[in-house]
């Protein structure tokens, strides 16, 4: 059973949380040093805070994680990560980095522990892995994920916030397969915006997808099911497979069968059912639907009449389905 709290978080915090990154500074900051990864070799920067990205003196090999060691040197970054699959060592972020934000491509990663460390800010858009354990983001500073698709085939959360972190996430899939661990663990203060959370043990057999024992707000997505000591938030328009979420808001959903496919393909999607529940359930304009949210997962706009009704709405979850 969930114990009760307050709602600790009020509508001027929460947009605050949502605008993470955003300069508020009246001066013009400073140029942001950008970078572009030339490589998909993995190895660590020759000389961090020189300015210059590459593993090798003079080469111009800039890896991901030289990317990464010159940010954090310093002390921001702007990373072009192109499309690729990108193996080798995870990083800890410590910086104020970003990795091709606003601008996702199809870049894949390996398995990669990374740490966004006390005071580090990452923002990254597009990323997808299929792998085993896959991909692991440890949060303890701040953290905005979008269009991700990370699918782990091992006992490796995708996500975990430990309690001095705050993160957001958005328009993205996070799924665990073959193991008892769950997709994400929330300590610490967790956004989730039209975005998928899902387990399994086995194929078939459903395990607990999300563990809370944070500050978890939900708007418009789908918990496959949930545990820990505290029920998460829900600003609405929310779907659970067994009713453990505690979804009580307008527009939720609770033990609703979302009825969908997964492909388990890279990067990871799902298709809904025509009859799915979650099938324009999100009316324009009410949890972002298209205003500050206009597409999905994979790029779709957002909102489409996917039911065929003639009335365009918002799915629950990370995939739009398409006009029939």
């Amino acid at each position: 059973m969930f114990r009760s709290r307050s709602r600790r978080l009020g509508s001027a915090a929460l947009a605050a949380f949502l605008a993470l990154g955003a300069a508020t500074a009246c001066d013009p900051p400073a140029p942001t040093p950008t970078f572009v990864v030339t490589t998909t070799a993995d190895g660590v920067d020759a000389a961090p805070g020189d300015g210059t990205c590459e593993m090798t003196p003079g080469a111009g090999d800039c890896s991901l994680r030289a990317a990464v060691d010159e940010g954090n040197a310093l002390g921001t970054a702007a990373i072009t990560l192109p499309a690729g699959t990108y193996g080798g060592l995870g990083f800890q972020g410590t910086g104020n980095l970003s990795i091709n934000r606003d601008a996702p491509v199809d870049a894949r990663l390996g398995s990669k522990w990374i740490t966004v460390a006390a005071g580090g800010h990452l923002h990254v858009d597009g990323l997808s892995s299929y792998d085993v354990p896959g991909v692991r983001f440890t949060v303890e500073g701040t953290f905005v994920g979008r269009h991700l698709s990370l699918v782990g085939l091992e006992s490796s959360s995708q996500v975990i916030v430990r309690p001095s972190g705050i993160a957001v996430v958005e328009n993205s899939l996070l799924a665990h397969v073959f193991g008892a661990t769950p997709s994400v663990r929330n300590e610490g203060v967790l956004i989730l915006q039209h975005t998928a959370l899902l387990a399994w043990s086995a194929v078939g057999v459903p395990t607990t997808a999300f563990v809370n024992t944070g500050s978890a707000h939900v708007a418009a997505s789908v918990l496959q099911s949930c545990g820990g000591s505290t029920a998460p938030l829900s600003l609405g328009y929310n779907s659970d497979s067994d009713g453990t979420c505690a979804l009580a808001a307008p527009g939720d959903q609770p033990a609703a069968p979302p009825l969908f496919a997964i492909n388990l393909t890279q990067p990871v999607t799902y298709d809904l059912d025509a009859t799915s529940p979650l099938v324009d359930a999100i009316p324009p304009g009410v949890n972002g639907c298209g205003t500050t949210v206009t597409d999905d997962l994979s790029g779709s706009p957002r909102p489409t009449d996917g039911n065929g009704d003639g009335t365009p709405g918002c799915d629950i979850g990370a995939r739009e389905r398409p006009a029939p």
